[in-house]
């Protein structure tokens, strides 16, 4: 649960807005305020999966990126492996809009 809640902050956090750390997170929210090119969205499963290999828990992650109809929501899901092996690796689906990034589902893979 903590792995998971630490990439969800990551992916929800503008990046610079930690003074200690100018290189951590993903601003999903903030891009979708902006507007997103469909180049930009191919490109993201790209960047999610580098920002969330930083956390040096996550030995691998596979990312889908799936824009709604209506290109104001984005269903990611999230396939990780952890460092730990006695942790297991789970997969994460999250809906990101505009106005927040959530947490849709969390299981064992």
């Amino acid at each position: 649960r903590a792995v998971s809640e630490a990439i969800m902050r990551r992916l929800d956090c503008p990046r610079g807005a930690l003074p200690d750390d100018p290189d951590y997170g993903l601003d999903l929210r903030g891009m979708l305020n902006t507007g997103t090119a469909a180049a930009d969205i191919t490109a993201l499963a790209g960047r999610i999966r580098s920002e969330v290999q930083k956390d040096d828990r996550v030995d691998s992650v596979v990312v889908t990126v799936a824009p709604s109809p209506s290109g104001s929501v984005l269903a990611i899901t999230l396939a990780i492996t952890p460092i730990d092996p006695l942790i297991g690796g789970f997969r994460l689906v999250l809906s990101a809009s505009s106005a927040s990034v959530l947490l849709e589902e969390i299981n064992s893979l």
